[in-house]
């Protein structure tokens, strides 16, 4: 698998993880968990680019652990259940909006005014790009973000060969880049250490696994941009 399509995938499954488990949704999870299952040598070769130069036995580990999770998983009531009850007690119900996957209740955009703006202005940059939204979730919602950086990624790899083409893919990979540092890149971290804090289930296996990716990812994009 390219590194491109490995990224587009794990943004997904990322994403998917992070919005609310019903039969389907877990269905899909496992089938994508079970193709990705078999690209270690992809995976291997997406750290090996990055600029990270130390936790590439750690970002594997976690990785390979997250899918072991996602394949001991079925999409049975007795599974489904408590993943449903977990997924609200975090996420929805979280208690002061501790846990709350939204961007702007981790970056403090939560006045009625700032809110907004900043909703409409992440909004706008999804529409920029193309992405028309499929998740039924605020703009801001960590799985739609998420799902961008699939959309970004995508977009990468239908790209050509012809220089035309290869100019365009190098300003996705700044787009991506972007969005990283001024979105998911900054509280995404924050995120996932609240998670980590108040689960020891499969929320907490794939906050800390999407965050090292993120890493990873940032400093893979950041070493393509300034070598092509």
């Amino acid at each position: 698998m390219e590194i491109t399509l490995l990224r587009q995938a794990s943004y997904r499954l990322f994403a998917s993880l992070l919005l609310y488990p019903d039969e389907k949704r877990l269905d899909s999870i496992i089938n994508a968990a079970a193709l990705l299952d078999g690209e270690d040598e992809a995976f291997g070769r997406f750290v090996q680019a990055s600029e990270v130069s130390t936790a590439g036995d750690s970002i594997f580990q976690r990785w390979k652990e997250l899918l072991h999770q996602i394949r001991s998983l079925d999409k049975l009531a007795q599974h489904i259940l408590p993943l449903q009850e977990e997924y609200t007690r975090l996420f929805i119900t979280s208690r002061n909006g501790f846990c709350y996957p939204y961007e702007g209740a981790h970056l403090g955009h939560t006045s009625g005014t700032q809110r907004t703006v900043s909703l409409i202005q992440i909004e706008n940059e999804y529409a920029q790009k193309g992405l028309v939204l499929s998740i039924n979730e605020l703009p801001d919602h960590v799985a739609v973000e998420l799902e961008f950086m699939s959309f970004l990624c995508g977009k990468e790899s239908n790209a050509g060969v012809a220089p035309d083409d290869i100019q365009k893919a190098k300003e996705v990979l700044q787009s991506e880049l972007s969005f990283l540092n001024r979105h998911l890149g900054l509280w995404f971290p924050l995120f996932a250490r609240k998670v980590i804090s108040n689960h020891n289930g499969i929320y907490a296996i794939v906050s800390e696994t999407a965050e090292g990716f993120i890493k990873y990812d940032r400093d893979f994009i950041s070493a393509q941009v300034l070598t092509g």
